[in-house]
């Protein structure tokens, strides 16, 4: 995530956006560049960022739905987006043992969580 927003930052005018890190956590403060600014690739890199988002989201929520504690599913969805690309993620139904690679990082997260 902090690399992507970090992308996106800087293909916009000075001032117009900053990305910070503590930790874990990744901050963006960003204002409307206005009227004469034209969107490019920093579009795609934003696009980027939010399907990240999305996913460790959606790994997050699944891990919590089957019971994991909040660490353990902090653990799994930390490692689903590590692990897997965007472009993975989206195959999910279509890719050989993908199932079985997801139930080694649900195993190694309920048994050892970061």
């Amino acid at each position: 995530m902090d690399a992507a927003l970090t992308r996106w930052a800087a293909g916009m005018p000075a001032g117009v956006a900053r990305v910070s890190r503590t930790g874990d956590a990744v901050e963006l403060a960003s204002c409307d560049p206005g009227p004469n600014v034209r969107a490019g690739s920093a579009v795609s890199h934003v696009a980027d960022a939010m399907t990240l988002l999305t996913n460790r989201a959606d790994a997050l929520a699944s891990a919590l739905a089957d019971g994991a504690s909040p660490a353990q599913a902090s653990c799994y969805a930390h490692a689903v987006v590590g692990t897997f690309s965007p472009a993975e993620l989206a195959a999910a139904d279509t890719t050989p043992g993908f199932g079985d690679k997801l139930g080694l990082l649900e195993r190694r997260c309920t048994s050892h969580p970061a």
